[in-house]
């Protein structure tokens, strides 16, 4: 197959967070990178895309998104996910997690075989490389917008169902370790090679801490949905601070935030420690209005792009894309543009498990690319060596 060549002036080379831009050339044969050529450029062949200015960056990862554009990952077919996939693509996001909130079993399978069926033969947009099951086994206490009456506690056998309808599709769980049983399945997810966040939970600081060192690597859209930090009872978030392995999920939104939040947790943990998600539910990209969805028994609200249920005042999820939601990283916590790409690319890979193949603009992984012009904004998106996006000039 005919070589493709990127070249730019801004090419973040090598893994996020520990290089600068520089001037080079990116070689791309089939879908992965082949080889690379920093602080020249490459003159062989014909195909050649040149980015001038522009910054060259490893596409962009959404761990958590509930859906878009009136699409609710929950309850989609897969006309939705192709329509989803497409937009996401237009976002800069490269790669995704469809994530299913608290619903009976037989729903979540249902929802589980119609990704997977959908994933098998995708052709277009941003790839799903993977299902993120936010519940069912979650705290009842802070399930925030979730369905109480569907939320059970752990069991293992369930897990297995979920598994195998998904064909080993399941990726990323999000639990609460408080509830009975779940401890031991903690240790059957890990050892079945799945990714573990704590959320929607009341966990105490010696519970979360023993969580971490039993295979939970990241807290779920961190300070909202648990239990809060008290002087005689550090609980989730003191167990953050001392596990300094573990990841955190941020929704830059402006509304599950506050700015000076997001700038302090970025002095405290370091960028290398966050993964910024959307949590984004159907209402992202639509107007303020009224909304109903299968995943809520009543109504949403969205406001100023907030989003809350209209009975329980819940918040739930976000509006937010991802290329936005990175933008305003940045501003919040006031990071450079190399500083902040980990938190979109390698991290969320990494605690994945899928540091080797996404992430980083290294030979021999996809070649799937963010392009951003000069105001941060999404350019091209290169998906498996294809333009999925082009911005309209």
């Amino acid at each position: 197959m005919e070589k493709i060549i990127l070249k730019g002036n801004r090419v973040l080379f090598g893994v996020p967070g520990k290089n600068p831009f520089v001037a080079g050339s990116i070689v791309i044969e089939d879908d992965k990178i082949i080889d690379l050529c920093m602080k020249k450029h490459y003159t062989i062949g014909d195909n050649v895309m040149d980015f001038g200015d522009n910054y060259i960056l490893p596409g962009f990862i959404d761990n958590h998104t509930h859906g878009a554009i009136g699409i609710d990952t929950s309850s989609c077919t897969l006309e939705n996910l192709e329509k989803l996939s497409i937009f996401f693509a237009s976002k800069g996001v490269t790669s995704y997690l469809p994530t299913l909130i608290t619903n009976p079993k037989e729903k979540l399978l249902y929802a589980i075989k119609t990704i997977q069926e959908y994933t098998r033969k995708q052709k277009n947009g941003a790839q799903i490389i993977g299902i993120h099951m936010e519940g069912p086994c979650i705290n009842t206490k802070y399930r925030g917008a979730q369905n109480e009456d569907s939320i059970v506690l752990p069991n293992i056998t369930d897990f297995k169902d979920y598994i195998s309808q998904s064909n080993n599709m399941i990726k990323l769980i999000t639990l609460a370790p408080e509830l009975h049983n779940a401890l031991a399945t903690v240790k059957f997810l890990s050892n079945a090679g799945i990714a573990i966040n704590l959320g929607h939970s009341d966990a105490t600081f010696d519970i979360s801490m023993k969580s971490f060192d039993m295979g939970i690597g990241c807290v779920s859209h961190f300070l909202n949905g648990m239990r809060c930090f008290h002087q005689h009872e550090p609980s989730i978030m003191g167990a953050v601070l001392m596990h300094n392995t573990v990841y955190s999920e941020l929704i830059c939104d402006g509304f599950h935030l506050a700015p000076s939040t997001v700038r302090i947790l970025s002095k405290v943990l370091g960028s290398n420690r966050i993964i910024l998600v959307t949590d984004s539910i159907l209402a992202a990209e639509l107007e303020d209005g009224t909304y109903s969805t299968q995943s809520f028994d009543e109504p949403l609200i969205v406001n100023k792009g907030d989003t809350q249920l209209a009975y329980s005042k819940s918040r739930a999820g976000s509006t937010i894309t991802l290329d936005k939601a990175f933008k305003n990283y940045m501003d919040f916590a006031v990071q450079s543009v190399e500083e902040a790409v980990q938190c979109v690319t390698i991290n969320p890979a990494s605690h994945l498990g899928m540091g080797s193949s996404i992430g980083s603009i290294e030979i021999g992984k996809k070649a799937s690319f963010t392009i951003l012009d000069i105001n941060y904004k999404v350019s091209h998106t290169i998906i498996n060596g294809k333009v999925a996006y082009m911005a309209s000039s």
